[in-house]
């Protein structure tokens, strides 16, 4: 579906060489994307249930996120699950 929506290849566990990763020398950790785009610069995040409090994004990850958009300077999209359940069942429709 992204691939289509942005006509482009978001990288991703199933691509070949796995999944898109960048290093953070600060915190001497590495971030893997649920899918990104070289070519717009786009990172994605596909957020299960355990992702949120209260239908608010946990503090962890509002870090990681921050943290990866002030490395790459990049757009930062998260997609909840949920979403995407509803958007197959609506398409299967």
């Amino acid at each position: 579906m992204l691939n289509n929506q942005h006509k482009t290849i978001f990288i991703n566990a199933e691509s070949v060489g796995g999944e898109f990763r960048i290093y953070d020398k600060q915190e001497r950790r590495f971030y893997y994307a649920d899918a990104y785009s070289k070519e717009l610069n786009i990172w994605v995040e596909f957020d299960e249930s355990y992702h949120t409090a209260n239908n608010k994004i946990i503090q962890e990850d509002k870090f990681r996120q921050e943290r990866i958009e002030d490395i790459l300077k990049c757009t930062f999209i998260r997609i909840q699950t949920s979403d995407i359940q509803l958007i197959t069942y609506k398409e299967n429709i």
